[in-house]
């Protein structure tokens, strides 16, 4: 399902050379992928929280969140549009994000939900900083003003989506 991480040692980067990689950010990458697989696993565990998604999106959204022993672990935000829709997920560790895979479908004319379209991206973190954002095969440099840019969106996002589902777990 996920093209972000591959099948051992991930296909997706034999387009970058292992002399062109980074050791410190590959062995934030093999965390990243030990954790997003236990999260996953956790998720049976996991008490659900799920709240409608207002001013997100033209047609209105969901938000779920999945808590593990008061702490949030993992959000799925699905917002609707005319033309598509697209599906977020946010992973936490300790309360940090790090990791968002997102997928973005388009139809083929207005509210058919006929996806003609998708894309899909996905963004590792390390401390609060994206490190690797891949958008389909092709990797954006972490460095770029856009990547930065896109990783504050990001991170600003999952605090949002957080905040609004503690509002929903006490009762706000």
């Amino acid at each position: 399902m996920l093209l972000c991480f591959g099948w051992s040692g991930s296909r997706l980067f034999e387009a970058f050379p292992s002399w062109a990689r980074d050791p410190g950010i590959e062995e934030s990458i093999r965390t990243i992928r030990n954790r997003y697989a236990e999260v996953d696993r956790d998720l049976e565990r996991c008490q659900q929280i799920k709240r409608d998604l207002v001013g997100y999106s033209a047609e209105g959204g969901e938000l779920t969140t999945h808590v593990l022993n008061s702490s949030v672990r993992k959000m799925v935000a699905q917002l609707y549009s005319e033309r598509g829709q697209s599906t977020e997920e946010y992973y936490f560790w300790d309360d940090r994000l790090f990791f968002v895979f997102r997928i973005e479908s388009r139809y083929d004319k207005r509210l058919s939900g006929r996806v003609v379209e998708r894309a899909e991206e996905c963004f590792y973190f390390s401390e609060g900083a994206l490190i690797r954002w891949l958008a389909g095969m092709k990797e954006i440099p972490a460095a770029s003003s856009e990547a930065k840019q896109r990783g504050r969106e990001l991170l600003d996002r999952a605090t949002e989506f957080s905040n609004l589902a503690k509002g929903a777990q006490s009762g706000g």
